[in-house]
């Protein structure tokens, strides 16, 4: 086996120019972006969590 295969871009007329194609421009950016999204909203249902189980014990 030689090892892995990986996609290349270039130009018709200069294939010796040939680069690894690289991931869409900003994913990175966005998974970013969504996985903090995500922790804060975890953070804030958690704190929902808490508030409704500490107003509960104060009341049962």
């Amino acid at each position: 086996m030689a090892g892995d295969a990986v996609p290349v871009r270039y130009l018709p007329e200069r294939p010796d120019r040939a680069m690894a194609a690289e991931a869409t421009p900003g994913s990175d950016v966005v998974s970013c972006l969504f996985g903090g999204v995500m922790v804060i909203l975890t953070c804030v249902g958690l704190g929902f969590a808490a508030l409704g189980f500490g107003v509960a014990a104060l009341i049962g």
